[in-house]
């Protein structure tokens, strides 16, 4: 009994593992970075946060967008360091 909980909970992660990545996609496709850049964070996936800011470095991305990452993961930091 404990086993098929177990394996219904592990098929609940597996599916939203995979739709966070599937909303990566989206949101890398759609040159949202910033929100790209959460989901890497709520993910926890390092190879992908560099995707991010790889194509934050191309020359043709907008100088707001990248103002923005750079403010958000400010504000991520300070977030982290008062709440926890």
């Amino acid at each position: 009994m404990l086993s098929l909980i177990a394996d219904v909970n592990f098929s609940k992660v597996c599916h939203a593992f995979c739709v966070f990545r599937y909303l990566f996609q989206l949101l890398m496709e759609a040159g949202c970075l910033e929100w790209a850049m959460l989901v890497c964070v709520i993910l926890r996936d390092a190879v992908l946060f560099l995707r991010v800011v790889n194509l934050a470095c191309l020359a043709d991305t907008p100088h707001d967008v990248v103002r923005r990452l750079q403010s958000g993961l400010a504000l991520l930091e300070q977030w982290i360091s008062t709440d926890w």
